[in-house]
């Protein structure tokens, strides 16, 4: 009977610490998911404010002065997000692989900003899409470290994986097609590897578009009945 007793007492505390530790971990995985929503909700700040900044640099680079006063002023904003998403990773600490990869995103902005007045268009535009790049991997790598595309419930991961790997990729293409855009009207002339390039960037655009809608609606079909 003793020995019963003792079974059902080792059962019990093994199947409390079990339940216990499943909680913890749970409570884990959404403590790391909020801590990197609220890093990539202060990254999507300067991922809307440097493609701006692209584009108003090559109407610059390309002759228009008017751009010069606004050029600077999203300058400002730019700089203003970075110390803002520093201020989060004080209270939000990031993984190794992420301050790396976001001490490379600050250095090279810190040089773009000081050059842009003095390169080509074509350099200026390539050097800011390197670095538009590198937030859109940092976006997504975000995602993963933290595990916010890992949502426990399936329907919820498949939206979150598309918000932060899909649609950030989209906004980069509207971005490039804008700034593009912006110094082919500078010099007031569309040449054809031009008209190509935003072509080809509005094939891109749609077949994004397409993804995020359907996954988008199935989700919300499935949610609550909707049709989309």
């Amino acid at each position: 009977m003793t020995l019963t007793v003792s079974l059902l007492i080792v059962v019990l505390i093994t199947t409390a610490w079990l339940v216990a530790y499943r909680q913890y971990r749970r409570l884990f995985h959404f403590q790391l998911m909020s801590h990197g929503m609220s890093f990539i909700h202060h990254v999507r700040r300067a991922l809307g404010h440097l493609p701006q900044h692209r584009g108003m640099a090559n109407a610059f680079l390309n002759g228009d002065q008017d751009f010069r006063e606004k050029m600077t002023q999203m300058q400002s904003e730019i700089d203003h997000d970075i110390d803002a998403i520093n201020d989060c990773m004080t209270r939000h600490p990031l993984t190794p692989v992420l301050l790396t990869r976001w001490d490379k995103i600050q250095n090279g902005w810190a040089t773009l900003k000081n050059e842009v007045k003095t390169i080509s268009p074509t350099d200026s535009f390539e050097r800011h899409s390197v670095l538009i790049s590198e937030i859109l991997y940092i976006v997504s790598d975000t995602s993963d470290e933290m595990r916010v595309s890992e949502h426990p419930d399936d329907e919820k991961k498949r939206i979150a994986r598309t918000t932060f790997e899909l649609l950030p990729t989209i906004i980069e293409t509207i971005g490039q097609a804008r700034g593009i855009g912006t110094g082919a009207a500078a010099k007031g002339t569309l040449i054809t590897a031009v008209r190509i390039k935003l072509e080809f960037l509005l094939g891109r655009l749609d077949d994004s578009l397409q993804s995020a809608h359907a996954t988008i609606g199935d989700v919300l079909q499935k949610a609550g009945g909707i049709v989309v």
